[in-house]
């Protein structure tokens, strides 16, 4: 050996077999499956009491409920404008003219109507979706942030619609 050199080191062999990695599941899955019966019980039950209330109070006296301030401020409709007449509408039946006092309204409770149901059969029968790794869907499911922006987009030109003449169909 040299002088000023230093003598390698040969690691030692890696053993044939390493031992299996234990198999827990993580922690945060285990308490967000407690956590989901318990959330879907108390938006349900709020849900529902926010309907009884709707169903008994009726929007279109004055003094109920309290005024839009977009509308008072501005004198434009904005898209929630109409919503708890809609509402209470909806609560008593009347689809006609739950759709003159706020047309997304009853397209939303539609779309919550389909989709709780759907969501819980797909998990409960472990349909093909977005959050079964082990499953490939045929297309490619849209991305939150693409449905989120279709979302928006369609409520804005819902709202110039309704501050136009021409629109003046899906105004309350």
């Amino acid at each position: 050996m040299t002088p000023g050199r230093q003598a390698r080191t040969v690691p030692a062999p890696l053993p044939d077999r390493l031992p299996p990695a234990p198999e827990h599941p993580p922690p945060a899955r285990r308490s967000r499956d407690r956590a989901t019966p318990l959330a879907v019980v108390v938006a349900g039950v709020l849900g529902l009491a926010g309907l009884l209330l709707l169903a008994g109070a009726d929007p279109s006296v004055p003094g109920r409920y309290p005024p839009c301030p977009v509308h008072a401020a501005t004198g434009l409709l904005c898209p929630g404008c109409g919503g708890l007449r809609a509402g209470h509408a909806l609560t008593r039946g009347d689809l006609p003219a739950a759709l003159r006092a706020n047309a997304v309204v009853p397209l939303l409770a539609l779309a919550a109507l389909l989709l709780a149901p759907l969501r819980a059969l797909r998990r409960r029968h472990r349909l093909p979706g977005r959050r079964d790794p082990g499953t490939v869907p045929r297309r490619p499911a849209p991305t939150p942030r693409l449905l989120l922006l279709i979302g928006v987009g369609a409520l804005a030109v819902f709202t110039v619609l309704r501050n136009l003449p021409v629109g003046a169909f899906p105004a309350p």
